[in-house]
């Protein structure tokens, strides 16, 4: 499945599965590195790679054009595929699957940090919010200092920061849940009480779905990726019959 779109971040010739990443706004497939380290051995993880994250060409203005370019590709494969998509991500990895509906070897998705529809205050206030405020929000939800940037890269920042929240925001839900296993992850310090509050939303939109916690909040994967791993470890070797 190696090609443009996709990076390698694992590498064994007898897999019996691969784990799809997709990344939350302005993230790239780095984010998954050490998260990867930690993925049982048979499970090749492979992480996508999108215009302006970590990819060339014009960024796509919507879910349904992110998503596309993987519909083809993810079709091709024999063996069990899982998707994850973490917050963004999740949303692309839904139109990915609605849009292949049952016609790939899709075993199971797995969604972390990800706001189900409805839930849209957070959404909301980055798309009104100043450079000034969303330079804090990133500081306080992401952990990441923006002044680390140049004025340059900081504005391109804030451009795709807007772009990945708006597509989210403008994103049609369907109104008959997607029948997927599904695993549904969540920091136990989640910042956002809306999120946390409404997370089994996601009941109404996929079927069977199982819901966890893990330590951190919602950057998670900076801080645990062990644990994050381990989690998803749990999902996926029961559905392909390998040893955990």
């Amino acid at each position: 499945m190696n090609n443009h779109l996709l990076i390698s971040l694992t590498s064994n010739p007898k897999k019996k599965g691969a784990l799809l990443c997709f990344p939350y706004a302005c993230g790239n497939a780095s984010m998954y590195y050490r998260f990867s380290q930690f993925i049982h051995p048979e499970i090749a993880v492979l992480a996508a790679v999108m215009p302006e994250h970590g990819g060339e060409g014009a960024v796509p203005a919507t879910i349904e054009e992110f998503a596309a370019p993987f519909i083809s590709l993810i079709k091709k494969q024999d063996q069990p595929v899982f998707m994850l998509g973490y917050s963004f991500g999740g949303y692309i990895t839904y139109e990915i699957i609605r849009k292949l509906a049952n016609k790939a070897n899709i075993a199971g998705l797995i969604l972390i940090g990800c706001p189900p529809p409805g839930v849209i205050k957070e959404i909301d206030y980055i798309l009104a919010a100043s450079d000034s405020d969303l330079y804090q929000y990133t500081l306080d939800c992401y952990q990441f200092d923006l002044n680390q940037l140049t004025p340059a890269e900081k504005h391109h920042y804030y451009t795709i920061l807007r772009n990945d929240t708006q597509a989210m925001r403008h994103y049609l839900f369907p109104e008959t849940a997607l029948i997927i296993d599904s695993l549904i992850l969540l920091g136990e310090k989640e910042e956002e009480l809306e999120l946390v509050n409404n997370i089994q939303q996601w009941s109404q939109y996929l079927t069977p779905v199982q819901y966890a916690t893990i330590p951190g909040g919602h950057m998670l994967i900076k801080s645990y990726a062990q644990e994050l791993a381990l989690s998803v470890n749990q999902f996926i070797t029961r559905r392909i019959g390998v040893n955990p």
